[in-house]
């Protein structure tokens, strides 16, 4: 018999899509901060650190309320 190859696991990157960021903190000594954000389809918000909303239209959309 001829030995079968290792099946190759398959990664798949998932989208998640924000509805809204809700609430901003800072946390620690370093003042990183983190965002409360509600996910379109999520019942329940999150908080994400500020690397993961980076480059987002929720992102710009909360600084840009924040300075009105």
């Amino acid at each position: 018999k001829k030995k079968k190859a290792p099946r190759q696991r398959r990664f798949t990157i998932e989208t998640y899509v924000i509805e809204s960021i809700l609430e901003e903190k800072n946390v620690s000594s370093k003042e990183k901060k983190i965002f409360l954000v509600r996910w379109i389809g999520w019942e329940d918000p999150t908080w994400e650190p500020l690397l993961l909303l980076k480059d987002t239209e929720a992102l710009q959309n909360w600084k840009q309320a924040r300075v009105q």
